[in-house]
């Protein structure tokens, strides 16, 4: 089973094997028996517990058991409570009105708020309590297809609003929000390309610009008024597809043909929109110019290259001289053993990778292992999960180190405001309890921030976000501010209304 996000956003990435995803990984397979119910989750008989995982989330659900309590995970927990305490829920937010399922993943966070594109709204949430500050009807209810800017300029943001065609190909007007202020700036129409409505990508917002890429080239209106500063010319013979903001610098993707030959760009744009660098991607093995699926940072820069759910290559880039470190251990297609770094729904969302100083550091596709497998841990019940974090050098490409395999332990990148190293490892059916570590960006050790407490985990409501994995888009998402570990679902259903749906911990 493969998950396709409702805008058609997010492109399906790795799950375990079997039911779970698209392709067999090492370890003993079974077939679990035909689904209960309609409901997009498979349920699978495991000797004394009951596993669900649902493909549209990095989530288990289990029946609770004993479960192997005692085992190692459960040790680890008890020492890491010793360590630092265990923390709580502080505030807990409930999923509002949604139809059948609506992304709902678009999000910002400032000193103060969580701001969030929901359903028809807009709405943010005070950080330290979770009550609702101000909310702001956006669009309609049942139409999520339009996206939103990923960051914010002096906290206004840009979304796409679709109004009358209910194509999945236009997006027809453009609004900016002030989430400083809690109100609407202006709606305006977006102007036509060639006179006919073209599929658009990701809004960026610049500076005082409002930057729409789109298949046909790339608009810019200021972020003011919504007065149009620029659009594609019609006989251009590059077209900027996609774009993403990196400080001070706006990244995009050009698309060039002159006639007798194609290739794809990468380029850099100041405030005054002049481009400063650029640098013209390889060519794959079928000899077509990559094009870029994502930038995971610009210094250094690094970039994801290829087509999501194919193979890519992963690179360190030197815009200036051409040079390129390829981590040519990274195989981040379908078939890869790793969890692809990038997305490609933004240039800039790669939520499965960080680059720290000189190291990139990647997320390993989770490994099964069943009760009775000789990897299996002592007094192991319940069939358990694993994965790890692996870090590269920039400057040779070569591995620098890795967390290692740990029965029952799968590692999750999770965002922090401040550019440290976080990553969350999930409750797990062996007696393992959910913990926030930190990671030491030079050595890959791992040491406990944040373990989940007992109440937390006790509570079946929180079940969705105890055992959360991969943070991203078409899953739950988190991020790690001033103390908060706050986890939040990115897809909202008609099912799930009344559900919790965003979670923060703290400890005492």
């Amino acid at each position: 089973m493969t998950y396709h996000d409702p805008r058609g956003r997010r492109p399906p990435q790795q799950y375990p094997a079997g039911p779970y995803g698209p392709y067999p990984l090492p370890g003993p397979q079974w077939t679990p028996p035909p689904p209960k119910r309609q409901t997009g989750i498979i349920i699978v008989s495991v000797v004394a517990a009951v596993v669900v995982i649902a493909a549209a989330a990095g989530v288990w659900l289990w029946t609770r058991g004993d479960g192997g309590g005692g085992t190692a995970g459960g040790d680890e927990h008890a020492a890491a409570v010793e360590a630092v305490g265990a923390a709580e829920v502080v505030w807990q937010v409930d999923q509002g009105l949604a139809p059948e399922a609506v992304g709902a993943d678009d999000h910002w966070v400032t000193d103060e708020h969580l701001v969030r594109r929901l359903p028809g709204r807009v709405v943010a949430y005070e950080l330290k309590t979770g009550e609702t500050a101000w909310e702001l009807p956006v669009g309609e209810v049942d139409d999520d297809r339009c996206p939103s800017s990923v960051g914010h300029s002096g906290l206004r943001v840009a979304l796409l609003v679709a109004t009358g065609d209910k194509s999945p190909q236009t997006c027809e007007k453009l609004t900016v929000v002030d989430i400083g202020a809690g109100r609407e700036v202006f709606t305006v129409d977006l102007p036509p390309i060639e006179r006919v409505p073209v599929r658009i990508d990701v809004p960026v917002v610049f500076g005082e610009h409002v930057v729409i890429p789109s298949r046909a080239g790339t608009r810019v209106l200021a972020i003011d008024d919504g007065a149009v500063r620029s659009t594609p010319k019609p006989d251009a013979a590059c077209k900027s597809t996609k774009a993403a903001l990196f400080g001070d610098l706006l990244l995009a993707q050009a698309e060039c043909d002159n006639g007798k030959e194609s290739d794809i760009r990468l380029r850099s744009f100041g405030a005054d929109l002049k481009m400063v660098w650029e640098w013209v991607t390889p060519q794959g093995d079928d000899g077509e110019p990559l094009p870029v699926l994502g930038v995971l940072s610009l210094d250094p820069l690094v970039v994801e290259l290829g087509h999501s759910g194919g193979d890519t290559r992963l690179m360190r880039v030197d815009p200036g001289s051409g040079r390129t470190v390829r981590i040519a251990e990274y195989t981040g297609g379908t078939r890869g053993d790793y969890m692809s770094a990038c997305d490609g729904w933004a240039m800039g969302t790669c939520e499965m990778a960080k680059v720290v100083g000189d190291k990139v550091i990647l997320t390993t596709v989770m490994v099964r292992v069943n009760p009775g497998d000789p990897r299996a841990a002592p007094g192991m019940e319940a069939t358990d999960r694993r994965n790890e974090l692996v870090a590269f050098d920039l400057g040779t490409g070569e591995r620098a180190w890795r967390t290692g395999i740990e029965p029952g332990r799968t590692l999750s990148l999770v965002a922090t405001a401040d550019g440290s190293v976080a990553a969350y490892r999930p409750e797990d059916p062996n007696g393992g309890m959910g913990i926030l570590y930190s990671v030491d960006p030079d050595t890959g050790a791992l040491a406990p921030l944040m373990p989940i407490g007992p109440k937390a985990h006790e509570d079946d409501r929180l079940n969705t976000h105890v055992r959360s994995f991969a943070f991203r888009g078409d899953n739950q998402l988190a991020f790690l501010r001033d103390g908060l570990f706050v986890v939040f679902t990115g897809v909202h259903r008609a099912s799930s209304v009344g559900d919790v749906d965003t979670v923060a911990f703290a400890l005492p």
